[in-house]
């Protein structure tokens, strides 16, 4: 009997243990296999240059886009994403102060442009302080805080809008030089700025999102030819800036996805939920120093119903003219080949293609369309 039993308790006892070894096993093959995962699909944003923060590069065409977080594959959760609103701001050096003055009286005495909408000087728009980038404890999913202070548009318009502009200055005999001569005169200086946002250049962080439909089309814009920023040009749906006052919470946090919802209600009239968005990545478009989060939306609704819930519901309709398109990568990427778009709206859209419809497919057709032969025997570095 008592051999018995002691083949009982050590059959037990070896079965409990060998369940936790199982459990830990399984985990741990799980954890390997999805950081396999991410790291093989990442390997499909291009790199041109083996440093960090190299340009992005789509079907061989390097654009201007450096990604600091996100692989393209792993969706940066909302409570992965801190934004922290605070008021400290250092002041403008002086040709950036001088212009957004100028800018901010133009604003006070402007009249109604040809679309019956006034500007004016919005002080909800937020700039870019500092951010960390880094990965949760339990399951090493991406993790992003950003740090960001008020700003106005006038700033926004006398920095990324007037890169290349002439810099103004107090003294009528100065050289005159942009502010891209100034803050970026050098490869090395521009990569020191994504690593370490210069805050007074880093003006109107947001989010844009391409959106899919349910009857399998996407949903690009074409900016109105009187839009201040890039008139007339080709864009991904839905671009919206953070707003430090409607997008707040918890006093000081900013939410990303509350901002990305309200975008699409403003923008094409259409209401989303949280679960209906992806974030894919966090960059910065060096032409215009914008920081930016990029990903997609499921909008729930046909292409019909889109274009009603726009013409009926969307406030901000003035801003565009919306173009389905079927969700194929090769007429996608000609459309964008054909009209000129920004760098950060042509690499939302190949991210958010990838996440539905594999890589693989996606390159292939960016490589078709663009048509960049890369160096024979050189790798390309990812």
């Amino acid at each position: 009997m008592k051999d018995v039993l002691l083949l009982v308790a050590g059959a037990l006892v070896g079965g409990f243990v060998g369940l936790l070894l199982n459990v830990w096993f399984e985990a741990k093959w799980i954890a390997w296999s999805q950081r396999r995962r991410r790291l093989r699909f990442s390997r499909h944003i291009r790199r041109t240059v083996p440093e960090d923060y190299g340009p992005v590069s789509v079907g061989g065409v390097v654009t201007r886009v450096h990604i600091v977080e996100g692989d393209g594959q792993a969706v940066i959760e909302p409570d992965n994403v801190i934004i922290k609103l605070e008021n400290g701001k250092d002041p403008l050096p002086l040709p950036v102060e001088l212009r957004r003055e100028r800018i901010a009286r133009q604003l006070r005495s402007s009249s109604p442009s040809p679309t019956n909408v006034r500007a004016w000087n919005s002080a909800t728009l937020v700039a870019l302080q500092h951010y960390q980038v880094s990965r949760t404890p339990k399951g090493e999913h991406l993790s992003l805080r950003l740090h960001v202070t008020p700003v106005d548009y006038a700033t926004f318009a006398a920095t990324v809008l007037s890169l290349d502009a002439p810099a103004e200055t107090a003294d009528p005999y100065g050289a005159e030089a942009t502010l891209r001569q100034l803050y970026f005169p050098n490869p090395a200086r521009e990569a020191s700025a994504i690593r370490t946002p210069i805050p007074f250049l880093a003006n109107g962080v947001g989010v844009l999102l391409l959106a899919f439909t349910d009857d399998d089309h996407v949903i690009l814009s074409k900016r109105n030819v009187h839009s201040r920023a890039r008139p007339g040009e080709r864009d991904v749906t839905v671009v919206e800036g953070l707003n430090s006052e409607l997008d707040t919470y918890r006093g000081n946090h900013l939410s990303l996805y509350a901002a990305a919802v309200r975008g699409c209600q403003e923008e094409l009239g259409v209401e989303v939920h949280t679960h209906d968005i992806k974030i894919l990545a966090f960059g910065v478009d060096m032409d215009y120093y914008q920081w930016s989060l990029l990903g997609l939306v499921d909008l729930r609704c046909s292409v019909p119903e889109v274009i009603a819930a726009h013409s009926l519901h969307a406030k901000d309709r003035w801003e565009g003219k919306l173009d389905p398109l079927a969700c194929d990568p090769v007429r996608v990427f000609e459309r964008v080949k054909q009209d000129k778009i920004w760098d950060l709206g042509l690499v939302t859209i190949y991210l958010a293609l990838c996440y539905k419809l594999g890589n693989k497919t996606v390159e292939r057709a960016a490589d078709r369309v663009f048509g960049v032969r890369r160096p024979v025997g050189r790798p390309w570095r990812h």
